[in-house]
């Protein structure tokens, strides 16, 4: 029989509660617990027994002292390495119980808890993701299973019911607002076109909003962030929230080539129609809308800034301004995430404008009826040659959202929804003051090439 003295037990005892809690941390076998029957109490009675005097005490000091060392000074990253791929990585803390969270661009240009992210449906470690918008938010969405898409309108005018479906095995950061005016300018400053497509991809070519407002029509150019910013900044609206996130109005006015080249040179790209409507509809748990059901068609201005055919619209939701004549006008596009309830806190508390104010690029091609097979959040191309450079008038990209002129009106009906969708000309002789974009940053990029500043 052997029976330990006091501090050889409480040596072991700690022992044993180390070597079961690297067990419990990984997936090592278990040590074999060393057999102690009876509880401490116990033990100690006998240990200060007389009869203890007529026993052969055995000093686990020495015993023990060789397996203490190599315990405490082991070091632990190579015991641990071999089962590495068997422990299950935590997400960042970010991570609760949605695939929907909130992060933002941090001082350090990187996404905020980027470095552990989703690719090809593996957790991975390694640097954060670039950005280039210091304190924007973004609404970042892993993966997702056979989440309903609503991309073919006449199959689904107002009935829950998506005509196809997209899984998507990777992690991708949606931006929480539109591309503002500012944002843009401070990126984008082409003058020229140069005509070789090549040249314009490897360049990552945006035009100046001056370039872009060239092409604008007449009647219209006077609704473009160019001309609408400085007077918002110098109206009391502009004043009173100079410095917040709402001072900016959108970017607008600009063409899809423009618009996939800014999302390039700030480390991401334009969102596919599958990834703008999964993120928007937080996977279809806010369809069709981003504001309560209970709110009616008529008093969605204070969420959105739409248009409908029998009324004024929304503009009177919308800041204002003292034009040239002295009179009072309303802005057409309002500032980004403009009102108390643009986003909603309780219902969706990031996306700004996901309906309303301008529509938004896509990388995908417009076609009426959208394939029906399911989708891995890729975009949908005519021809591959589209996804990174416009060829010409004979293409139109998809938009999403509807706009502040149009709302998302569809078959004779306004259809203030989510799934809004149309086509328009990816080039840049054709553009309008309703049309913005946003972007996504992530590991998979669907064929658009990364972009590196020389």
């Amino acid at each position: 029989m052997v029976i330990l003295s006091k501090a050889s037990l409480s040596k072991c005892v700690f022992i044993i509660a180390l070597f079961n809690l690297v067990s419990a941390c990984t997936e090592f076998p278990a040590f074999p617990d060393i057999p102690i029957q009876g509880d401490m109490a116990v033990i100690d009675a006998m240990l200060d027994m007389e009869i203890i005097e007529d026993m052969q005490i055995v000093d686990m000091d020495m015993l023990l002292e060789a397996d203490m060392d190599m315990l405490l000074e082991a070091d632990m990253d190579m015991l641990l390495e071999a089962d590495m791929d068997m422990m299950p990585i935590e997400m960042p803390d970010m991570m609760l119980d949605s695939n929907f969270t909130e992060t933002v661009c941090n001082a350090s240009l990187h996404i905020e808890g980027s470095e552990r992210r989703i690719i090809n449906g593996e957790i991975q470690t390694g640097e954060p993701l670039p950005c280039n918008l210091v304190g924007e938010r973004f609404l970042r969405v892993d993966p997702v299973n056979d989440v309903l898409l609503s991309a073919e309108l006449p199959n689904n005018p107002r009935i829950d019911d998506g005509v196809t479906s997209a899984t998507t095995n990777y992690t991708y950061f949606f931006m929480a607002r539109e591309v503002t005016f500012k944002q843009y300018e401070s990126v984008c400053t082409a003058t020229e076109r140069p005509e070789d497509a090549t040249t314009r991809i490897n360049q990552a070519t945006c035009f100046a909003p001056t370039y872009l407002s060239s092409f604008v029509p007449a009647n219209k150019v006077d609704d473009c962030s160019i001309q609408k910013q400085p007077i918002f900044d110098a109206s009391a609206d502009g004043m009173m929230s100079l410095g917040e996130e709402q001072a900016d109005l959108p970017m607008n006015c600009v063409d899809w080539e423009s618009a996939t080249n800014f999302c390039r040179q700030i480390g991401g790209r334009l969102p596919s129609e599958a990834e703008w409507e999964i993120a928007t509809t937080y996977g279809r748990s806010l369809f069709p809308t981003p504001w309560p059901d209970s709110i009616e068609d008529t008093q969605v201005c204070q969420y959105a800034n739409v248009a409908y055919p029998d009324t004024d619209s929304c503009q009177s939701s919308n800041p204002t301004y003292i034009d040239e004549t002295g009179n009072e006008q309303y802005f057409q596009v309002r500032p980004t995430c403009w009102g108390e309830n643009n986003p909603n806190s309780e219902v969706n508390p990031i996306i700004c404008d996901a309906v309303g104010n301008v529509s938004e690029w896509t990388l995908d091609d417009y076609v009426a009826s959208f394939p029906t097979e399911p989708s891995t959040g890729s975009p949908y191309l005519i021809n591959a040659q589209n996804l990174n450079a416009c060829p010409g008038t004979a293409v139109n990209k998809v938009t999403k959202g509807g706009d502040a002129e149009t709302g998302s009106i569809q078959q004779q009906e306004p259809i203030i929804r989510l799934f809004g969708r149309k086509g328009e000309s990816c080039d840049d002789e054709i553009i309008g003051p309703y049309i913005g974009f946003r972007c996504v940053i992530s590991d998979q990029n669907h064929g658009v090439p990364s972009w590196t500043a020389e």
